[in-house]
């Protein structure tokens, strides 16, 4: 079976995506593709085709950092699925660097932050200190960008704070979500594209046509490039057929669903 790598996927323990997917559904008006948990995901993987996924996800409080990103070991030792950590903007030093200590013992190659759920602009001077603690640390960066379907009015995550992020930080390694830019493609060709950052497709499928997710692509570096559906919010089946017909060459299709991947996360490819 063909390895794939879906690199933005979301799940929840079992109890808590009984209410939060419904609530989020509502929200954003957004029909998900499996109910949230565990299962969910591993079913939906197997009926997509996918072998691997990394779960994204967002501490909202500090108070809930700990707890999340013990759950991340659990789900790679129990289940083999690979975990972004969670830290939040309002941790306190001694607490980050703690965290940032725990997940580099654990494997967990990296962290998720939200700007709208966290409440921070990404080019906010209070948040140098903790960007300071992942360049140094070498865990990735993977970062909100763009619309957020939850919430009204101008994004905070836009193409061109995120470019402020790589100026300042030029050895973080940094993954701007949604293609850097959820419905901003223009403002992501003008500040990110060729930029040293790696962006995935998630929920990009029947929001960024495929003529022009591949112009962008092309121009940024097929090898940059990751594939994320964004599930449950996004149906995976549907963001691999949306790839496939976009216009890759096979083998910008295999990068992007699993060599670039392999890349980032230090393993070994198996194709």
């Amino acid at each position: 079976m063909k390895s794939v790598i879906d690199f933005h996927v979301h799940a929840f323990p079992d109890d808590l995506a009984a209410g939060v997917i419904p609530q989020l559904s509502e929200r954003g008006g957004v029909c998900p593709a499996y109910n949230g948990t565990v299962s969910g995901l591993q079913q939906s993987m197997r009926q997509s085709g996918i072998t691997h996924a990394v779960i994204q996800h967002i501490a909202t409080k500090p108070g809930q950092v700990r707890a999340i990103n013990q759950w991340c070991r659990e789900l790679q030792d129990q289940y083999g699925l690979f975990s972004f950590g969670a830290l939040h903007p309002d941790m306190s030093t001694g607490e980050l660097d703690q965290q940032i200590v725990f997940l580099k013992s654990q494997g967990i190659p990296g962290v998720k932050l939200h700007p709208e759920y966290q409440d921070f602009y990404p080019d906010e001077d209070r948040m140098e200190a903790l960007y300071h603690r992942l360049e140094t640390s070498g865990l990735t960066l993977m970062m909100h960008a763009g619309v957020d379907l939850c919430f009204a009015g101008k994004p905070k995550a836009s193409p061109a704070r995120i470019m402020q992020i790589n100026q300042a930080f030029p050895k973080l390694k940094l993954i701007a979500a949604h293609l850097g830019g959820f419905r901003m493609w223009d403002e992501v060709e003008h500040y990110l594209i060729g930029r040293p950052i790696w962006l995935d497709t998630a929920y990009c499928a029947n929001e960024c046509p495929g003529p022009r997710l591949l112009e962008l692509a092309r121009a940024h570096g097929v090898k940059r490039v990751l594939f994320g559906s964004d599930a449950p919010w996004g149906n995976q089946a549907a963001h691999r057929e949306y790839l496939r017909q976009a216009g890759f060459t096979d083998a910008e299709l295999s990068g992007i669903e699993y060599g670039n991947a392999c890349d980032m996360l230090g393993l070994e490819r198996d194709q």
